[in-house]
């Protein structure tokens, strides 16, 4: 490629990143007319549409055909910024909710819709060894530890002690209040079936009712 065209190959690129920052999608689809499937600017504009929701131009960039791996990208940072629009609008054209980073960075900036929207669609509130929870301890995104708990996440106990070492009261309330729960809800009686059965049986059976999941 000549200096000229490079020049010029540059220049369209930024031309096009600067579109979807605007949520100009009559300019991005344009650009992206003129330009091949594997055009070095779509990740990059991909990312800025999805951080500054602009959803109409993300939409298009969207529809040419993007891959797997930068639609997961522009995901995570979407959920790390609680863009919604942007987020539904990502899982619509085939995201994955269960990208890496997705839940842990709507976790640690305490974006409770965008935790709310990836669970709904598929997230694993509890992947990577509950990183999504101790995310939002280290962080004191208290209200982030919540939804997440409600939602059924483990690692309670550690998530706490690191809400305790970075000194985050409020998550460390949250934290506390759940693991008592989880304790009190341990210790409760076994299910009148355990009680119903032979003593055998009975025996076997009453320390499992007792232990709960791993908190």
């Amino acid at each position: 490629m000549s200096d000229q065209a490079s020049a010029a190959n540059i220049e369209i690129g930024h031309r096009l990143i600067h579109a979807a920052k605007a949520g100009d999608k009559h300019t991005v689809a344009q650009i992206l007319a003129q330009v091949p499937r594997d055009f070095w600017a779509l990740p990059t504009a991909l990312l800025v549409a999805a951080t500054d929701s602009t959803v109409a131009a993300l939409d298009v960039l969207l529809e040419t055909g993007t891959t797997q791996k930068d639609r997961n990208e522009a995901l995570e940072h979407a959920a790390r910024d609680g863009q919604i629009a942007a987020l539904k609008t990502l899982l619509r054209h085939g995201a994955d909710p269960r990208a890496p980073d997705a839940l842990s960075n709507a976790a640690q900036f305490n974006h409770v819709g965008a935790i709310q929207i990836l669970l709904a669609a598929g997230a694993d509130v509890n992947a990577g060894d509950d990183m999504a929870l101790f995310s939002a301890a280290v962080m004191g995104a208290a209200q982030a530890a919540a939804a997440l708990i409600a939602a059924g996440a483990g690692g309670i106990a550690l998530a706490l002690e690191a809400a305790q070492q970075n000194k985050n009261t409020d998550t460390v309330e949250v934290l506390q209040a759940a693991l008592d729960r989880k304790k009190t809800s341990d210790r409760a009686p076994c299910p009148s079936r355990c009680h119903s059965v032979s003593t055998s049986w009975r025996s076997d059976y009453a320390p499992r009712c007792r232990r709960g999941p791993e908190v």
